[in-house]
């Protein structure tokens, strides 16, 4: 089981393990344009990391996204309070 760094953009939600998604960001093409929600899945927490508040449906779109890849009842966080 893999830790992963994802994006939704436009709704749709990309992810890759944490290495060939360092390899992606840091190459010329990038991982994302334009604005995106990022994410990051840490197993040894079951937890998702989000660089800003998630909609209801960017959790239920990320937790579909795991679960595709075995991963079951990952908790949710911002990375960020700006309150």
């Amino acid at each position: 089981m893999n830790d992963y760094i994802g994006t939704i953009y436009n709704n749709l939600v990309k992810g890759e393990p944490v290495q060939r998604a360092l390899s992606i960001i840091h190459s010329s093409v990038g991982f994302t344009t334009g604005h995106s929600k990022n994410w990051r899945y840490f197993r040894v927490k079951n937890l998702v990391v989000w660089n800003e508040p998630p909609t209801e449906e960017d959790k239920v779109n990320v937790v579909e996204f795991l679960l595709k890849r075995g991963i079951e009842n990952a908790s949710h966080k911002n990375m960020y309070d700006r309150n």
